[in-house]
């Protein structure tokens, strides 16, 4: 096997050209070592891109961009990004412990394409669009159509994911995530659950809503049934019950080692109920201090 660093996108994407199926970019590798140590996978070329700085920026205009070399611990870190998209901030102060969450990056996490991966469900209620890049094109795809399945995504064998694309805070919102594992940390998540919620004037009313689930499917979803019978509507608990019922008809988790679909169906709608109460008391409490 060969191992080849380069200093550039621009680079990496001259690599992948040239060698074709046989590389695998490698930036942090919290997983990709893993996988080649259990023979998942054995590329010919390693294509080391952890010292393009281009790849490393977070970014914000009207929208805000995020560079696929960015870690966790950036993440975490970042003032913009704890303002802004606080779910995205917690759910990478989850993953691992302080070692990977310094070498893992955003673009290693969604690449995986891990039906448990924490960033993902953040990521999709913040509309996140992936952008992809070879020497023959470059394209924007969202997320939720980016994973196809586990291990699975719609990343071609000469393609680098640039970054990602994530919509602006508007008036009255906030977002949360939850997880829930066997250990308090260091753990891979049993359920993890993303929402994103927009009120009215009111304080009253949900006018938007996005909710994404993890361990729950082959891949994180979007909960669009679950979504769309609370906006529009002023919150309740009977209306937040509905919510969590339909969110189990969206669910389709499996046993595994770490916790049997039953029990994983039973965390959802407390989980759900959770995060909205969590999100209704921020934005309440954000507009006491204005």
């Amino acid at each position: 096997m060969e191992f080849r660093t380069v200093f550039s996108a621009e680079e990496a994407l001259e690599t992948l050209t040239q060698e074709g199926i046989q590389a695998k970019i490698l930036a942090g590798g919290t997983d990709l070592v893993v996988q080649m140590k259990r023979k998942e996978i054995e590329p010919g070329v390693l294509v080391h891109i952890k010292r393009a700085s281009d790849l490393k920026e977070i970014l914000s205009s009207d929208t805000t961009r995020i560079g696929s070399l960015v870690s966790h611990a950036d993440l975490v870190d970042s003032k913009l990004i704890q303002l802004n998209y606080g779910s995205l901030a917690n759910a990478a102060s989850q993953i691992g412990g302080w070692q990977t969450q310094v070498i893992g990056t955003i673009g290693g996490n969604v690449a995986n394409a891990s039906p448990a991966a924490d960033l993902v469900p953040p990521l999709l209620v913040h509309g996140a669009i992936v952008h992809l890049a070879s020497k023959r094109r470059r394209r924007s795809i969202p997320l939720n159509e980016f994973l196809i399945g586990r291990r699975k995504t719609a990343l071609a064998a000469d393609e680098l994911i640039i970054g990602f694309e994530l919509e602006p805070k508007s008036k009255h919102s906030a977002d949360k995530y939850l997880k829930v594992g066997r250990r308090s940390a260091m753990e891979v998540a049993i359920v993890g659950l993303a929402i994103r919620m927009t009120l009215e004037d009111d304080l009253e009313t949900i006018s938007k809503i996005r909710i994404a689930v993890a361990s729950c499917g082959p891949k994180a979803f979007l909960a669009d049934s679950a979504s769309s019978i609370l906006t529009g509507m002023r919150v309740t608990s009977t209306l937040i019950s509905e919510a969590g019922e339909l969110l189990l008809t969206e669910a389709n988790p499996v046993d595994d080692v770490r916790a049997s679909a039953t029990y994983r169906k039973r965390l959802l709608p407390n989980l759900l109920g959770r995060a909205i109460v969590g999100c209704i008391e921020t934005i309440r409490e954000a507009e006491k201090g204005r």
